[in-house]
């Protein structure tokens, strides 16, 4: 059984003699991604696609990479001309990827339904759909179905989740339901965001100083990304300052 370098070096070899080559450029294509060499990926598949113009599984096999690279205008283009010869469930979700990122929220949930009438959507799909709906901010749908993705949830993003429901329920101004929303979060692995969620929730909605200082430091505690969550760390940094002198 030859291991993944070994295969990476037997693709890279086949596929310098013959670049056209279809199976090959797809094998070669997803070893790059496994290592998340997008580009390479992606530069691999458009020479074979471009001899291969008919190629419908190539030109598949790209639409998550050029995802991956930001490129959702050629995805939705691209996507629309292959869901014309059928609906591709992996077609589906790409192009709905691709709305979603390019703020087409209605069209990325229409998509995503389409794999809901098929009994193909998954934690992720109905991860999207959710937050479209909170972007048309559709609060109602929006809680719906953040709750569908914690019921399909087999990952360990679900307080994620429950932090997403949390915050749905709270810009809906239903604040116990949020309150009760992040609770129930913490009963999962939790992750700074919730922290952060719950913080800001008792401090700024609850007017509750003391569980807001708790959660804020629990969220320091539970290391946030230094360069990801720079302002929220610079925030709590400040509040917790603040919180303490008016205890």
């Amino acid at each position: 059984m030859p291991t993944d370098s070994m295969k990476l070096v037997y693709l890279l070899k086949a596929n310098s003699i013959n670049p056209l080559e279809g199976d090959v450029a797809a094998d070669l294509a997803e070893v790059h991604s496994a290592y998340q060499q997008y580009e390479k990926a992606y530069d691999v598949l458009n020479i074979a696609i471009k001899g291969d113009s008919d190629n419908l599984v190539l030109q598949r096999a790209k639409l998550p990479i050029a995802n991956q690279l930001k490129k959702y205008a050629e995805v939705i283009a691209s996507g629309e001309k292959l869901l014309k010869d059928g609906a591709d469930a992996g077609v589906i979700k790409d192009v709905a990827k691709a709305y979603y990122y390019t703020r087409k929220y209605q069209k990325a949930i229409d998509l995503f339904k389409l794999l809901e009438l098929q009994v193909m959507q998954n934690e992720a799909t109905l991860y999207y759909t959710s937050l479209s709906y909170r972007a048309l901010k559709n609060y109602e749908q929006a809680a719906a179905y953040t709750k569908k993705t914690i019921d399909e949830a087999i990952s360990p993003n679900t307080s994620s989740y429950y932090s997403l429901l949390g915050l749905v329920y709270e810009e809906n101004n239903q604040l116990s339901l949020a309150n009760a929303a992040y609770k129930k979060g913490l009963q999962f692995k939790v992750v700074p965001t919730l922290y952060y969620r719950m913080a800001v929730f008792y401090d700024t909605r609850l007017k509750q100083g003391k569980n807001a200082l708790k959660y804020y430091n629990l969220y320091l505690k539970s290391k946030p990304s230094i360069m990801d969550d720079k302002e929220e760390i610079r925030f709590t940094k400040d509040r917790i300052a603040q919180l303490n002198l008016t205890d």
